[in-house]
């Protein structure tokens, strides 16, 4: 069994239960703060998405 280390900073923190929910990658984090709440929103909100090759261009 992988038991990784605690304290590793790389190390996303994350929910058991939100994960078999979800089925995909989650990363908990805890906001502190009113301004905290709004840079986070304001960030994801504005950020550019990325978009990825079409299913054809990956099996060349």
């Amino acid at each position: 069994r992988f038991e990784p280390q605690r304290n590793d900073p790389l190390l996303n923190s994350y929910s058991r239960v939100m994960e078999l929910a979800w089925l995909a990658n989650t990363d908990i984090k805890t906001v502190m703060s009113l301004d905290a709440a709004m840079n986070y929103i304001s960030k994801y909100a504005s950020k550019s998405e990325q978009n990825a090759p079409a299913f054809p261009e990956l099996l060349k």
